[in-house]
């Protein structure tokens, strides 16, 4: 396993909320929610919203995020290793982040995270208890319409994770 990094010199939190596939993206609105809480109780790390090449995100303008896209692998790796925590999708961004040794905390829906989740950070899944998951076997998924997996993943399931992974060095609290 990697080194987790020194958590007191990390300057922001970083979030991946899309993913090559849109099946495995938790509701963007979700995110915001998310965001807003962030911003909220912990204002002293900035939030980082990334993006793959291929990605589109809109958030609201308001919510003071600094947009991160177009960056080569190395550049992504070498600016992760100053986050202090990532909050993502199943996606490649994901397993980066774990990889470098940062604090991930990964949302599922039809992957396995048993299998999948990023690399230190097993502790740190969000996943639904929909009885079809996992549905995404070797990239061979089950149809689905409605995606209840991430569907039914609530900010706060997501936020309970969150708090406990950034008061767990004592570096800072939530209030």
């Amino acid at each position: 396993l990697p080194p987790k990094i020194d958590t007191s010199k990390a300057t922001f939190i970083g979030i991946h909320p899309g993913s090559k596939w849109a099946e495995k993206c938790w509701p963007l609105e979700r995110f915001v929610d998310l965001i807003k809480r962030l911003n909220l109780n912990f204002p002293h790390y900035p939030i980082h919203l990334y993006a793959g090449p291929d990605e589109r995100v809109c958030l609201p303008s308001d919510l003071g995020v600094l947009y991160r896209s177009g960056l080569s692998i190395s550049e992504l790796s070498d600016e992760l290793k100053q986050c202090r925590l990532f909050i993502s999708n199943d996606n490649g961004i994901m397993h980066l982040a774990g990889w470098v040794g940062v604090s991930v905390v990964g949302i599922f829906g039809m992957s396995d995270p048993v299998q999948w989740h990023a690399l230190g950070n097993a502790q740190n899944v969000v996943k639904s208890g929909v009885s079809c998951t996992p549905c995404n076997k070797l990239g061979q998924m089950t149809p689905c319409e409605d995606r209840q997996c991430l569907q039914t993943i609530s900010v706060d399931q997501v936020w309970a994770k969150v708090v406990k992974e950034l008061t767990a060095t004592n570096v800072l609290s939530a209030d």
